[in-house]
């Protein structure tokens, strides 16, 4: 018989191991774990309102919060543990300078208000002071309403240093009595150059009572730091804890609002809220009467089903468990089998096609360290290459955040200058959202959107995204950012970025993708002021058979089609309605949203229907481009404008498509560069009074969404 029937293959060797495992894990689990699940349940099921021998304002200590001699470790998450001190105060460590007195807990809100112990500002001077912020501490907490961070400069020599100017300032409460100077963020600027010699801390502040000492001469140290300080701790930490709760059991290190979410149970056990996939027949808000029929396959303890309360047989547990292991091992066994064989039989085909699951796309860590391999066609790179060519991520290279991550100037080693988007650890569709900006760009091929060099793994410590550096800014840096002065802008230059923008998306619509995030921000130029479309994070692929996406409304404030917003129903019309904010942009040099502007004209694609409508145009455009005085420019500005108002219809029916936004432009332009000068004011109201006229419902997008950061993400790939 030939022997190699009986090798086993290499890929079952690691799966055999966990099997049999699991098998010996089922088998010979200790009677007494049980048990202690039990204690540990009763433990954590408890919730105090006295700690340390005191009342706690505002309700009750439990979950995710633990501590000494108040409930057990086991009960609570890292990153919130209590203590008791010495005159019985609550105190809370969350990685600031010093241990914080707790003078309320608000759980239902998320929320802790804190203040100083006495005897921590004798240490405020010392020279061992170091950052003292909680806005990089694993993300777990942040600052509320009332409090501020203000930035220390001490230990400074007045030769070297230049304090001229800074009025904000107390003095060393012990040791040598030397001045502290402090700023406010917005001060840091103008003064932050000249101190940074100094040694510099960043402490938190309640900002009532920096309003008050800030206008003293001489600040009192211990008035400023005087006052509570509001903490916010991350509620997707401790959001799985309410299933917990609905199943009658209790939240303790296992809830992690993480697909391996456990809970605590009175019989012992510990389990998935809900079982491995589905929720159990019997609902949410009460366990089975006998246990869950299989053992869920993940979680910190794999215990067979439970005996019910009271059961006279104290072997049935163990009996179940066996029977239990022994069939979930086979079945499981059989799966694997197949799914192995499933997978080479895929393998020989060769195929990566685009729509395939996430998980397909599996490298090992030491691939993903090397930069071997690729992602979807997409050359991978090695997070130590990305970490170098961005001199460690400096914040001096950053070139824009926003709502998925940071994006960062690198050089590589071949010499190709990069924009290195960073996703943010924290977001929980990082991974999807990672994988669908490769899988939309991969596919497209266009002069006028941004090359994607590579990528690390999806299995990667860090997920980035490797595009070329577009060196001139984006459209809104130019019109009313940091770059505006320079008036690079002229009319003629602003019709081709429409044009070429317009050529983009008429291209992506084709390739039945819609990007979703149309905007200023993410249109970036070239040093020749060509267009480079980025950032497609947000974008989705429209199959031709069907109408539209039905999914819930993302984008930025102000470019979000109105229609999109009120039916959740995603359409090509979607990016029209956004380029005609853009459109709108370049005629008049104004953001889509401005808080600053009258209150029915925050949104400019109100204020500019309005304008239009009011037969008002000339006070919507721009002086510098020349409306008044150039009458050929007027003509153009008009009919731009006309286009804008079409693209800018509530009823998607109404708005024209890309394709037709790309002619007409291209039109336009065309006929500009036919026809001779000259002066008809009789066209230009004709026009006008056309635009005045269109039929118009408009209802714009809220501006109580989620701001999107307009920082400076010209040179990236992406600003969101």
């Amino acid at each position: 018989m030939n022997a190699k029937l009986f090798r086993p293959h290499r890929y079952f060797l690691n799966p055999l191991s966990l099997i049999i495992s699991f098998l010996l894990l089922s088998l010979f689990i200790p009677r007494h774990h049980a048990l202690n699940n039990t204690d540990m349940y009763n433990k954590c099921k408890e919730k105090t309102t006295r700690a340390c021998g005191k009342d706690i304002k505002g309700g009750l200590i439990e979950y995710p919060f633990w501590g000494t001699d108040i409930r057990p470790e086991y009960c609570g998450l890292e990153g919130f543990e209590l203590s008791c001190e010495e005159e019985g105060d609550l105190a809370v460590d969350i990685g600031l300078d010093s241990k914080y007195r707790v003078a309320e807990v608000n759980l239902s809100a998320s929320v802790l208000i804190l203040n100083r112990f006495d005897d921590s500002l004798d240490d405020i001077c010392a020279s061992n002071l170091t950052n003292s912020t909680i806005l990089d501490e694993k993300l777990l907490y942040d600052y509320g309403e009332n409090t501020e961070e203000i930035h220390l400069f001490y230990h400074c020599d007045p030769p070297a240093v230049n304090t001229n100017g800074i009025t904000s300032k107390f003095t060393c409460p012990s040791g040598d009595k030397k001045e502290v100077f402090f700023l406010r963020k917005d001060g840091l600027p103008e003064y932050g150059e000249r101190l940074k010699s100094c040694i510099s801390a960043r402490l938190p502040v309640n900002k009532s009572v920096l309003e008050q000492q800030i206008t003293k001469k001489e600040v009192e140290v211990q008035e400023l730091f005087k006052g509570n300080i509001e903490v916010r701790y991350n509620k997707t930490y401790i959001n799985a804890c309410h299933d917990c709760f609905l199943t009658e059991g209790s939240c303790w290190n296992g809830t992690k609002n993480t697909k391996q979410n456990t809970c605590l149970y009175s019989n012992g056990t510990v389990l998935h809220p809900y079982g491995p996939s589905v929720l159990h027949p019997y609902g949410p808000s009460v366990l089975p009467p006998y246990g869950p029929s299989v053992v869920p396959p993940y979680g910190p303890s794999v215990v067979p089903p439970y005996p019910q309360p009271g059961s006279e047989n104290k072997h049935l547990g163990l009996k179940i468990g066996i029977a239990s292991g022994a069939g979930v091992g086979f079945i499981l066994l059989i799966l694997l089998a197949l799914f192995l064989f499933l997978r080479r039989k895929k393998a020989k085909q060769g195929s990566y096609a685009i729509s395939r699951n996430v998980s397909s796309y599996s490298f090992s860590m030491s691939d993903s360290e090397k930069g071997s391999g690729n992602v979807m066609g997409v050359p991978t790179f090695s997070y130590n290459e990305l970490q170098k060519a961005t001199n460690n991520f400096d914040s001096n290279n950053e070139l824009g955040d926003g709502g998925f991550g940071i994006v960062y100037k690198g050089k590589l080693k071949d010499g190709r200058e990069v924009a290195v988007k960073r996703l943010y650890e924290n977001s929980i569709k990082r991974v999807e959202q990672f994988m669908n900006e490769i899988r939309i760009i991969t596919q497209l091929r266009h002069p006028n959107l941004v090359v994607l060099y590579g990528s690390t793994s999806e299995q990667c410590r860090k997920l980035l995204l490797v595009y070329e550096y577009i060196p001139n800014g984006t459209i809104a840096d130019h019109l009313y950012g940091e770059d505006a002065e320079r008036g690079n802008l002229t009319w003629k230059t602003r019709m081709s970025i429409a044009i070429e923008s317009a050529s983009a998306l008429s291209y992506l619509h084709l390739s039945e993708v819609i990007h979703r995030d149309v905007k200023t921000t993410n249109i970036l130029l070239d040093n020749n002021f060509h267009v480079k479309v980025a950032d497609f994070g947000l974008s989705r692929l429209l199959p031709s058979n069907v109408t539209h996406v039905s999914t819930a409304p993302q984008g930025t404030p102000g470019y979000v089609d109105p229609e999109y917003h009120q039916c959740y129903q995603l359409t090509s019309k979607s990016d029209v309605y956004s380029f005609g904010v853009v459109l709108i942009e370049l005629i008049s040099s104004k953001p889509a949203v401005d808080i600053t502007r009258h209150r029915h004209e925050i949104n400019l694609a109100n204020m500019a229907i309005n304008k239009i409508q009011g037969d008002a145009l000339h006070e919507l455009v721009d002086p510098s481009l020349g409306f008044e005085s150039d009458y050929e420019v007027r003509k153009m500005i008009t009919e731009v404008a006309e286009l804008a108002f079409r693209c800018l219809q509530n009823e998607r029916e109404l708005r024209p498509s890309m394709e037709e936004v790309y002619k007409s432009l291209k039109e336009i332009q065309s006929r500009s560069n036919g026809e001779k000068n000259e002066s008809q004011d009789t066209l230009f109201r004709d026009d006008a009074s056309l635009l005045k006229n269109y039929p118009q419902n408009l209802s714009p997008d809220s501006v109580t969404m989620q701001w999107v950061s307009t920082s400076r993400s010209a040179n990236s790939s992406s600003s969101t």
